[in-house]
């Protein structure tokens, strides 16, 4: 900043909050400290910073930076219909990162309900396949706006009861390794039972 100056700055957060302080002196070599917590605010990530300088002609210079946050999301769902014993039946996996920051190291991991198995997938990604029944996708990092989908085939026993609800809920979760992800409410999203029924699939 220029020496001997006076600074605006005002910091907003990603649920609309903000907080402004005013006169920040800054010292002859051009460094300057401001803080925050004189005013109540505590810096988490996805903060907005925004440093204000008028110079004396009126003129204003605006410095503005963020601490990155990404803010992941995943959704689950079926087709309407039903399978048989000895089918297939197939969900959709939708995800994305509306943060400000990239999720690194992205998992997505569904845990197949019983009676079914793994047979493939559209996401590009050669998953991981437990014995206990967890798939789990490395999809790597996820860009701040980016959005994919992707189709997953499960395998119906042959043996499996007949009935509404035979193939229960197929629950998906989605995690990164980044720090600051502040909304964990849709990190998870199950996909509704199935029914079961002898005939084809309608």
């Amino acid at each position: 900043a220029p020496p001997d100056s006076i600074l605006h700055a005002n910091v907003d957060d990603i649920w609309g909050d903000w907080t402004d302080i005013g006169d920040i002196q800054v010292d002859s070599s051009g460094m300057f400290t401001i803080n925050f917590g004189e005013v109540g605010w505590d810096i988490y990530y996805g903060d907005n910073f925004n440093i204000h300088y008028s110079d004396e002609h009126q003129h204003d210079t605006q410095y503005s930076f963020w601490l990155p946050a990404p803010e992941l999301g995943v959704y689950k769902w079926n087709y309407p219909g039903h399978a048989r014993p000895g089918g297939v039946v197939v969900y959709g996996i939708y995800y994305e990162n509306s943060g400000n920051g990239v999720a690194t190291d992205t998992l997505i991991v569904d845990t197949l309900p019983p009676s079914t198995t793994w047979a493939g997938d559209t996401s590009g990604v050669i998953p991981s396949v437990g014995a206990n029944g967890t798939i789990t996708w490395h999809i790597g990092d996820v860009e701040s706006g980016e959005n994919n989908a992707f189709m997953v085939t499960l395998n119906v026993d042959n043996d499996i009861p007949t009935g509404t609800g035979s193939i229960s809920e197929n629950c998906v979760s989605i995690s990164t390794a980044s720090q600051g992800d502040y909304d964990s409410d849709n990190d998870d999203s199950c996909a509704e039972a199935v029914d079961v029924w002898e005939d084809d699939i309608g």
